[in-house]
């Protein structure tokens, strides 16, 4: 698998299908706190928050053949308590979950406030449906998170990014 270059915008990956991904740099949002490189010593370990991981197992499992070490957890309260718990490069959250049996719209940005509290610096996605982006990402970047997609290229491209 050939290493990603992002000079180009562009990352070929894979080797008969040649799998592109390409994203806009636009998209990328960095708070002012945040500092624009990650030591790539922390990037290869993310936390990924969602109350229903199966549904990322392809990313989930592409990441971990790409040799990134990927914690889960489903809440933001166990979350939180991973990240304080150990280092972290990347944090990935969906936007909406279950949390103590009710369903917290915003608990993405909840997490991300959190995160953000703890470490300025640490990249931090959402990755979300088309339509949780669409009425909260303005909300989310304000918040803290350098990213909302609901698209798996601009997500891999994002992490594939922080370690080039």
């Amino acid at each position: 698998m050939d290493r990603p270059d992002m000079s180009g915008q562009t990352i070929e990956a894979g080797d008969a299908e040649n799998l592109q991904l390409s994203f806009d740099q636009e998209m990328l949002h960095t708070p002012e706190e945040a500092s624009p490189t990650i030591p790539k010593e922390k990037t290869k370990n993310i936390l990924w928050v969602d109350d229903s991981p199966d549904k990322n197992a392809f990313i989930l499992k592409s990441l971990k053949e790409l040799n990134f070490d990927v914690t889960t957890t489903t809440t933001t309260l166990a979350g939180v308590a991973s990240f304080n718990e150990r280092s972290y490069g990347l944090v990935i959250s969906d936007m909406g979950r279950m949390e103590e049996q009710t369903f917290h719209a915003k608990a993405g940005i909840d997490l991300v406030k959190q995160i953000r509290k703890i470490d300025p610096a640490v990249a931090i996605a959402l990755y979300c449906s088309p339509r949780e982006k669409e009425v909260h990402e303005s909300a989310a970047l304000d918040a803290g998170a350098n990213i909302v997609t609901a698209s798996p290229t601009q997500l891999l491209a994002f992490i594939y990014q922080l370690n080039s």
